[in-house]
């Protein structure tokens, strides 16, 4: 890789962050070879895989033309995030496309997919729909689920809103230096880094979506979407991450045409910050976000935020009728307390059965503790 990127005439940086897809990443990398587009180059970075990964990428360095292919060992694991955010701070192209290292490529996807951007005005990324591609039970995406209509920067919005991710992030082609604007992937993210940045993304230039479905996309036991408790936990504590900051920073014109008719009151074009600080805590508890419990978690946050805000609390109560007594009970319902709602029964009775069993259990593992103690001290001269 000699040139540098003022000089460089690469018009697009594949990357591809791979970790332990031994057994799928050759046919992602040669989907990558079959491309009938060619003006790019190819960046591999390994997590530090611990199957046959690194001695398939080994063996590729002959098979693309000098300069185009450059893969990375990393000694450290760097996560999935960090990985990918290596890669992006490697890249030269004017545009850069995400291919994950178990899916694959229809052979003309970068080259019709760049013709489609190249003609969309102000589009800053596109997106193509997808094929779902899984293991029998691990089918746990609807084969229509990446495949959805083009629409406007305000509609893509609201959809995120309401329905999820619905981007196909190894379809992705983007602009460069939009990651420079809006700020990489962030690293806390483990279930909803893409989701997240499709947020910022969108608040900050229009997308488009090439309606024709040019990425294989697989599903296995071991990906990050896979239904488990633990990934269920976090997922929704990155949603309320997310929420808690999805209209800050939008402009009201934008916030006005994707949400206008999920609000009772209109939103003006113009609307003040306060205005609009409202107007999104109500959004916050209005049951039309994709994860409810989440919204009304981040609903919280911004009551906290803003406790001192009184032109804030006066549009709530004006516009809304919520009251600061209305507050106060949502935070009883909703707040990070009621995770330990268990703790407290409703009815007196229960609660001290509870506290009863809970004693119990103690007594009897203490007890268990000191028996322990004494044979220990029998067998082994201990007193």
């Amino acid at each position: 890789m000699e040139c540098v990127s003022e000089t460089c005439s690469v018009m697009i940086s594949i990357i591809l962050p791979s970790y332990n897809h031994g057994d799928f990443i050759e046919e992602a990398i040669e989907s990558v070879l079959q491309q009938t587009y060619q003006n790019y180059e190819f960046l591999v970075s390994d997590d530090g895989s611990s199957d046959q990964t690194v001695e398939i990428l080994a063996k590729y360095v002959s098979r693309f033309p000098v300069g185009t292919y450059q893969y990375t060992i990393q000694k450290k694991r760097l996560g999935p995030v960090g990985n990918i955010n290596f890669l992006i701070h490697q890249a030269r192209g004017r545009y850069v496309a995400v291919l994950n290292s178990d899916d694959y490529w229809h052979r003309d996807k970068l080259r019709l997919q760049l013709e489609h951007l190249e003609k969309q005005k102000n589009a800053v990324a596109c997106f193509t729909w997808a094929s779902v591609v899984s293991e029998k039970m691990y089918n746990m995406i609807s084969t229509t689920a990446f495949n959805v209509k083009n629409a406007s920067q305000a509609e893509f919005l609201k959809k995120l809103w309401a329905d999820g991710n619905f981007f196909c992030h190894p379809s992705l082609l983007i602009l460069r230096d939009v990651y420079h604007k809006i700020g990489y992937y962030n690293s806390a993210f483990r279930q909803l880094p893409d989701y997240e940045l499709w947020v910022r993304l969108l608040k900050y230039a229009p997308v488009t979506i090439l309606e024709q479905p040019l990425v294989y996309y697989r599903r296995t036991a071991n990906n990050t979407s896979t239904i488990s408790r633990e990934n269920r936990i976090r997922e929704i504590t990155e949603y309320a991450e997310i929420y808690s900051s999805f209209f800050k920073g939008m402009p009201a014109d934008l916030f006005h045409d994707a949400f206008q008719k999920k609000i009772r009151k209109d939103v003006v074009r113009d609307a003040t910050p306060d205005v609009l600080l409202a107007k999104s805590f109500y959004l916050l508890l209005s049951e039309s976000a994709y994860c409810e419990i989440a919204a009304k978690e981040a609903a919280i946050r911004l009551l906290f935020q803003e406790s001192y805000n009184l032109e804030f609390e006066k549009i709530l109560q004006d516009e809304y009728n919520i009251s600061i007594f209305d507050q106060y009970q949502l935070t009883a319902q909703y707040g990070t307390g009621a995770l330990f709602a268990e703790y407290f029964p409703a009815n007196k009775k229960a609660f001290w059965a509870k506290c009863k069993i809970r004693f119990a259990d103690t007594l009897c593992l203490k007890l268990l503790r000191m028996l322990r103690i004494q044979v220990s001290g029998l067998f082994f001269g201990r007193r």
